[in-house]
């Protein structure tokens, strides 16, 4: 049994920690250093929003390659991405960003993971913030509430045996509570 919980150390910067009862360890995702002028700073993964679905912790975190997305960690797979929700990057000015989807508010519903996440600026379909779901196999777009490029933005998520509920931004409500029933 492992306690899981982000943490800051001088060594790989803030990451995905474990405590087993004895010894804390760190697991370095977003590996490596930053040079800026004559400054150094540690690669952060900041990982966040931390839920078990299946014997397996999901949580959101940053790396170099795919921005912040969704993260898994078993012990027999490690620490993995599940889904680049918000694949490719933009340029602004004279750098270079990943899109990250940012998924949080992780939370198991009707044997799935589900959360809100963007799906990027420059992806067929964009649907800005909406709700999200991961069945183990597969993550896809579960409600588009605010239709067009905007986003509805889900937070505040509790589920109960046979329903789920939420709020989120409509294009004609406003902020409203939502509810989503057992194999919708």
């Amino acid at each position: 049994s492992k306690l899981f919980f982000n943490a800051t150390d001088a060594t790989i910067g803030t990451e995905l920690f474990y405590y087993d009862g004895t010894n804390v360890t760190g697991i370095d995702i977003y590996t490596g250093s930053t040079g800026s002028g004559s400054s150094t700073y540690l690669n952060n993964s900041y990982p966040y929003s931390f839920t078990v679905y299946n014997s397996v912790l999901y949580f959101q975190a940053r790396d170099a390659t795919y921005g912040t997305e969704l993260w898994g960690y078993d012990a027999t797979n490690g620490a993995r991405l599940i889904k680049d929700i918000a694949p490719g990057s933009y340029t602004s000015g004279s750098s270079t960003y990943k899109h990250s989807s940012n998924p949080n508010n992780l939370t198991v519903f009707d044997n799935k993971l589900y959360f809100s996440a963007e799906d990027g600026y420059n992806v067929t379909g964009r649907a800005g913030g909406e709700l999200w779901y991961y069945d183990g196999n597969n993550a896809g777009r579960a409600a588009d509430i605010y239709s067009g490029s905007s986003g509805s933005y889900p937070y505040e998520f509790f589920a109960t045996a046979d329903k789920m509920y939420f709020r989120a931004q409509g294009k004609s409500t406003g902020n409203e509570p939502y509810i989503l029933t057992s194999k919708d």
